[in-house]
């Protein structure tokens, strides 16, 4: 290659009898738990005095429980009081919703967020904001045992967003749009006291939030829809999954990143999936989608002034939304989520730049295998991956490629759709027409573009690198590669060419990359990444965050680092893909090749 989820949920009818409703409580309702055997009760539960009707809070409210299937049950965090909820009841912030077994929930959040329950789990809505006038909205989740999964909407109305579940042994922060949780037992171990943490954005980094023995039970978070960042508090260790992923962190630990085998995927989301309100489609990729990308990682700590003292209208929220979507159309085409196969597939990077006052805004990078031939590319931005992304229609560069649609600064900002108004300029860079499966080079957009009154324009080198895929990854040997690498460092006033080295080592036995090292420099400027590490997925594809990255010299890490790639040729005979990393206002992106050198085949 050179060039190329109607399930219809009857709702419960409250049947409100000749008394009245006592402090403000509804009347009992029959259908709702008073015929669950105590013996189907959760340990949590066992003892309590359930009410078999709904118990209203003096606190903020959350959300409804939109459907179920089976029974579930709720606790009132700053109460204690307890009931068996139905379809319609409101919860509140520091709720605990349990469900029984063989029953499953749907709850729906003021933010549009959801979550669907499996059997015998329990979440606990420890904090829930939705401030308007700081345009933020932001959730923090407890889960002790089950399984569920997340639905996390970003919408434009809000400019920060954060959500985050934290477990005995992990926290995820939310950098997608739908992912799982799953927490078990470990057999043999009771629960007892020990420290849990929570992601803070802030630099302090992990902040202390409950206390549970991690050894006791084990989780495993896997990602459906966009980026999770998992944080084992144990060993310290945070890591990317990407779709398709999974991994397990236990009380010694977190594992490695790893493929999901698509039995388990379907399994889980089978067991997860909840009944869909009448009218509404059910809950899959696409949930939570309308109005803007996924959720971001966690953000910091709140402070008390940060809550807000009022339950949201929820009316405003709606109207407001369109109000927006009438200043912001959003983009019809989606990135498809899925890598590329075949030939003409690779990634690219691109820095943004605002013209106005000279600054960089953000650096883009393909975290997926792009299709080269198709209409539409994609690159993500440093600055939220889930929420800001550059469009671009190559067509493989066969006729004149157009950037299409850009959203940066955590999806505040976006040029709608820009058409063919603004043509991309491309050339190979030296070495590629040597190579038999990999092509490679840069690219400029010609004009700029202008966003609430100010100019943007990628007119610094962006950089592309497309081949044909490995369909069929070695499984026995190890090897070394090594080849070139290239970049552009931008700082205030304009951007240096980089040239430089590639290397890496693989084993293929375990789809392990080590040793990943990438040396450029330019104008008397240097960047590198060293000692970089990931681990691969079936598909040849992978991402690099582990090692030392380092942008001119500077004492600490830089604020965004991005580096994803695969592998091409027969039997793997390459390996490309694009980077970039920045700290304040200096950043810089490029690509990487290289070729299978030594190989080694193991037993």
């Amino acid at each position: 290659m050179k060039h190329r989820i109607f399930t219809v949920f009857v709702i419960l009818i409250f049947l409100l009898g000749s008394s009245q409703a006592i402090l403000g409580q509804e009347a009992a309702a029959p259908d709702r738990g008073n015929m669950v055997p105590a013996e189907m009760l959760p340990g949590e539960l066992q003892g309590l005095d359930i009410k078999d009707y709904f118990i209203g809070a003096d606190v903020r409210e959350a959300g409804v429980i939109e459907t179920m299937t089976g029974h579930a049950a709720v606790i009132h965090g700053d109460s204690d009081q307890a009931y068996f909820a139905a379809p319609g009841d409101k919860i509140f912030e520091k709720d605990v919703i349990f469900t029984l077994k063989e029953s499953r929930c749907r709850v729906k959040f003021l933010d549009d967020n959801l979550i669907t329950m499996a059997e015998d789990t329990s979440i606990d809505i420890k904090e829930f904001v939705v401030d308007l006038e700081m345009k933020e909205k932001r959730s923090i989740f407890g889960m002790a045992k089950g399984k569920a999964m997340f639905y996390a909407l970003k919408l434009f109305k809000y400019g920060k967003v954060s959500m985050s579940v934290e477990t005995p042994t992990a926290v995820a922060g939310v950098r997608g749009t739908k992912f799982g949780v799953a927490v078990r037992e470990v057999q043999g171990k009771s629960v007892a006291s020990r420290p849990v943490y929570l992601a803070d954005a802030s630099d302090s980094g992990w902040i202390y939030l409950a206390r549970a023995n991690p050894g006791a039970t084990e989780t495993i978070v896997y990602a459906f829809d966009g980026e999770i960042e998992v944080h084992s508090p144990v060993d310290g260790t945070t890591q990317v999954l990407e779709p398709g992923n999974m991994l397990t962190c236990t009380g010694e630990g977190a594992g490695a990143v790893e493929p999901t085998p698509p039995g388990e995927a379907r399994q889980f989301e089978g067991t997860t999936e909840a009944p869909t309100p009448e009218g509404e489609e059910g809950t899959g990729a696409d949930e939570g989608e309308t109005g803007g990308e996924a959720e971001t990682s966690a953000e910091a700590e709140p402070s008390e002034t940060d809550v807000i003292e009022e339950t949201p209208d929820t009316t405003d929220i709606t109207q407001d939304q369109t109000t927006k979507a009438a200043e912001k159309p959003s983009d019809p085409v989606r990135d498809p989520g899925t890598n590329a196969t075949g030939t003409g597939v690779g990634y690219f990077s691109g820095m943004l730049t605002n013209q106005s006052d000279s600054s960089l805004e953000e650096f883009f990078v393909s975290t997926k295998r792009q299709d080269f031939d198709g209409e539409n590319m994609w690159a993500r931005g440093s600055k939220d991956p889930s929420a800001d992304y550059l469009r671009a229609d190559p067509e493989y560069f066969t006729e004149t490629a157009y950037a299409k649609w850009v959203v940066f600064n955590s999806g505040a900002n976006s040029s709608t759709d820009l058409g063919e108004s603004k043509p991309i300029t491309h050339a190979e860079l030296p070495g590629s027409a040597d190579c038999e499966y990999l092509e490679w080079g840069y690219w400029t957009m010609a004009d700029s573009i202008t966003v609430d009154d100010k100019t943007y324009l990628i007119n610094n080198k962006g950089y592309y690198i497309c081949g044909d895929d490995t369909s069929s990854m070695p499984t026995t040997t190890t090897a070394t590669y090594s080849g070139d690498a290239y970049g552009t460092y931008w700082i205030a006033g304009g951007g240096t060419d980089m040239t430089g080295e590639f290397s890496c080592y693989v084993n293929f036995g375990t789809a392990e990359i080590s040793d990943f090292d990438i040396d450029v420099l330019g104008g008397e400027r240097t960047v590198y990444i060293h000692d970089g590490s990931g681990i691969y997925n079936s598909d040849g594809t992978f991402s690099i965050a582990n090692g030392t990255w380092n942008l001119d010299g500077a004492e600490g890490p830089p604020d965004h680092t991005m580096c994803h790639g695969s592998f091409y040729g027969t039997d793997a005979a390459s390996i490309g893909g694009a980077w970039g990393m920045d700290e304040g206002d200096e950043g810089v992106v490029g690509i990487f090749q290289g070729d299978k050198g030594e190989q080694i085949v193991t037993p």
